[in-house]
């Protein structure tokens, strides 16, 4: 029986989410590999630490490109056909940040694209149950996201590497309002810089489209301002 409280962090619409899924134990060097890319900020992916982050959410569209899968010590594909079903997960595996760097540039856009269209070629069609409970989290945890503007210039997105808030803490970024929001659990926080870029009140649509979502809303004028406050957040 589908229950009232499966259908909090239903998407506000239907998008197509990338969620760059990097190794736990991940060094600066490989979260630098993909903040430093040109790619990134034209793509604006989501990147983060949590498994389950990667796979919540009911999307019709969710791909995963899990690097250097092998580091999670469990056969990710079955896991998240498990947990998380209807998510397409693409394992790719790096020996050096460079590779990794190369690869997101070159060759990553097209293999999207290919995913997806495999995907619409052999989906099946759900009934409206399943489709409520597709992306639900398999366990309740504490979602921590910082939400860039689109905007964002490198030198902005350079700060939060060197603030090591990423490497210390496994916060989730991006520049997605709806990844920040998505999701049934209870404890989710979103962490927007400059809020004024995402309109007249930022508040108010997480109230309206994400309820619960805990939102804390921080203003900076320069890149050294963001490095400052990241590094303070904790």
């Amino acid at each position: 029986e589908l229950l009232e409280q499966d259908l909090q962090g239903q998407p506000r619409i239907q998008y197509r989410r990338i969620y760059l899924l990097l190794p736990q134990e991940s060094q600066t060097e490989w979260i630098q590999s993909i903040i430093s890319t040109d790619i990134w900020l034209k793509e604006r992916w989501t990147v983060g630490f949590s498994a389950d982050d990667a796979g919540i959410g009911n999307l019709s569209e969710r791909l995963i490109i899990a690097i250097n899968p092998d580091t999670w010590g469990a056969n990710m594909l079955n896991w998240y056909q498990e947990n998380y079903p209807g998510a397409i997960y693409h394992p790719m595996s790096f020996d050096t940040p460079n590779q990794l760097a190369n690869y997101l540039e070159t060759k990553a856009p097209s293999d999207i694209n290919t995913k997806f269209a495999e995907q619409n070629q052999t989906n099946s069609s759900m009934n409206n149950d399943l489709l409520f409970k597709r992306g639900l989290p398999r366990t309740q945890y504490e979602r921590s996201y910082l939400l860039m503007p689109p905007s964002s210039s490198p030198a902005y997105t350079q700060a939060i590497v060197d603030s090591q808030i990423l490497k210390n803490y496994r916060l989730t970024v991006g520049f997605s309002a709806d990844d920040a929001g998505i999701g049934n659990l209870s404890k989710k926080s979103v962490t927007i810089i400059n809020p004024h870029e995402w309109g007249d009140n930022i508040t108010e649509w997480y109230s309206l489209h994400y309820p619960g979502s805990e939102i804390k809303l921080q203003t900076v004028s320069t890149p050294r301002q963001l490095r400052e406050f990241l590094a303070n957040l904790h």
